[in-house]
């Protein structure tokens, strides 16, 4: 929401109470390895493990005919590398499967867990997610659906990969291989979380996947509090790929941060988000600050690229945007996507005040129509704050008016410095100026040669 100085906030974003400060407990309660003994199993040749509603615990789950019923009774296993775990297709199991450092595999040969017979296994969760990975990795989920219950839509992530070991950055101890492809999501505060506390996880893929109708966001990857002076990253390597990210609404009782966001990646150090769409996502943040459809906060050296965000909303007059390279990321690229429709910028490079910034990154080759409705501040493009060395260039951009509101096509303000925009086409459809800048911001320095401005109110470079 634009403040007195001309823009709003956006404060990091901390989306597990264990990423705070404190590093305090989980939000929700699971016996796990480090308040349980070690499980141990002599060398055995790969096993595959079955679960069934209509088994036995008794049983040996060494068969569909011998399969275990329970979600549970996983807990009393080792699960080595190479073995696999597949629960009936079509069932639904109540409760939560726990997956600790007794179910650890490599990325050469990952532990596996899918779906055996016709259709996706349901996991039904209550207080606590459907699937839990927690200080292990080497770890591949497939194939299955998860449901969340009324506490875990206000309390805790669907399917959740939590590194909390105790481990200092310096030479950080991320642990290796996360695979999640195939799975729904829905019913919980995030449909998926990869977080950490220090270090977290490497070589993490998320693809082919639905998560909506969750409260805070879709899909969600953050790590411990971010200090600018001293960058460091808790994950590496992250790809998402084939998403999709819907109705997550937001929270409407949290009147401090961000809530309803599509995608977004924090604490990352090398990272993509490809081919996935966001989509009526935030309509319920009424917070200072708003969601975004796809974007990215303390991060380094991530490509957003071939996404489609829309019709994207802000229950207040915050953000409701599509594509948003945030405070702390630098050497980012976002590129050849399409925004639509949606309430706050299109696209948007911020960085919220002095000590935060948004340096030499790239907004390139993306297409962008909107009506902003939730106010005429925000422009098709929005580079505002601190912003240092961006280059944006080959952009079409169209703004067209939204009932009284005339926004314009593109909105600069703040302390920018080295940003360049060239080679666009900036289209104003009966809206504001193609160019507003303001708080300092110099339009004339900044717009360069090779733009085509279409329906410009005010020349370049006049202050609003």
């Amino acid at each position: 929401m634009p403040e007195a100085g001309g823009y709003r906030r956006r404060s990091l974003i901390v989306l597990a109470a264990a990423a705070t400060a404190g590093l305090g407990a989980l939000p929700f309660s699971l016996s796990t390895s480090s308040n349980s003994p070690r499980r141990t199993r002599a060398y055995q040749p790969y096993r595959t493990y079955y679960l069934d509603p209509a088994g036995s615990d008794d049983a040996d789950g060494l068969s569909p005919g011998s399969a275990w019923r329970s979600l549970d009774r996983v807990r009393g296993i080792v699960l080595a590398p190479g073995d696999t775990l597949l629960l009936r297709g079509g069932a639904r199991f109540t409760g939560s499967l726990l997956l600790d450092r007794t179910h650890t595999g490599s990325s050469a040969t990952p532990v596996k867990i899918g779906s055996f017979g016709s259709g996706r296994a349901i996991i039904q969760a209550q207080a606590a997610p459907a699937v839990y990975v927690h200080n292990t990795a080497g770890i591949e989920i497939r194939d299955l659906v998860a449901i969340g219950g009324e506490a875990a839509y206000t309390g805790c992530g669907g399917i959740v990969c939590y590194n909390d070991l105790p481990d200092t950055m310096a030479g950080g101890r991320r642990l290796e291989h996360l695979v999640i492809a195939g799975v729904e999501a829905s019913g919980f505060k995030n449909g998926i979380e990869i977080g950490a506390v220090a270090a977290g996880f490497s070589g993490v893929t998320i693809s082919d996947a639905r998560v909506h109708d969750n409260m805070e966001a879709g899909l969600t990857v953050y790590g411990p509090r971010f200090e600018p002076s001293r960058p460091r990253y808790a994950h590496q390597n992250v790809t998402v790929s084939s998403v999709e990210a819907f109705r997550n609404a937001g929270d409407p009782s949290n009147a401090e941060r961000n809530t309803g966001n599509g995608i977004v990646f924090g604490s990352v150090h090398t990272g993509r988000i490809e081919n996935s769409t966001a989509y009526e996502n935030g309509v319920l943040c009424a917070a200072p600050e708003g969601p975004a459809g796809i974007w990215t906060y303390d991060s380094t050296a991530m490509v957003i690229e071939r996404n489609v965000a829309h019709h994207n909303r802000t229950g207040g007059q915050a953000d409701g945007d599509g594509f948003d390279l945030d405070q702390n990321t630098s050497d980012c690229v976002l590129q050849d996507n399409l925004a639509y429709a949606n309430d706050g910028a299109g696209l948007l490079l911020y960085a919220e005040k002095a000590g935060t910034y948004n340096r030499n990154n790239i907004v390139r080759n993306n297409v962008s129509t909107s009506s902003p409705g939730n106010s005429e501040w925000y422009g098709g493009i929005t580079v505002a704050g601190q912003v240092t060395g961006a280059r944006i260039y080959g952009n079409t951009v169209t703004v067209s008016a939204a009932g009284r509101n005339r926004p314009p096509v593109v909105r600069l303000a703040g302390t920018l410095t080295g940003v360049v925009m060239s080679d666009n086409r900036l289209i104003s459809d009966d809206a504001g100026p193609v160019i507003a800048a303001q708080d300092g911001a110099d339009a004339s320095a900044i717009v360069q040669a090779g733009n085509q401005l279409v329906g410009s109110s005010k020349g370049v470079g006049e202050q609003e």
